[in-house]
């Protein structure tokens, strides 16, 4: 998992991926930070399924190219 992190340090989305193997065929969605839950040390996203991810808008990486 990779945040997005604000100007001020605070952070503001995470990516999750869904599905692929080897990050090839995976789907990348920008999840609000606030939508997860810390419990027993586990970062956790309630209510969150596979299908529920993946019908999000993809997250694409900006290419340094």
């Amino acid at each position: 998992m990779d945040l997005i992190v604000a100007p001020d340090k605070t952070a503001t989305y995470a990516i999750v991926g869904t599905g692929g193997v080897l990050e090839l065929g995976e789907h990348l969605t920008a999840v609000p930070v606030s939508q997860f839950t810390l419990k027993d040390g586990q970062i956790m996203l309630p209510n969150a399924t596979r299908q529920s991810l993946e019908a999000m808008p993809r997250f694409v990486r900006a290419s340094n190219e």
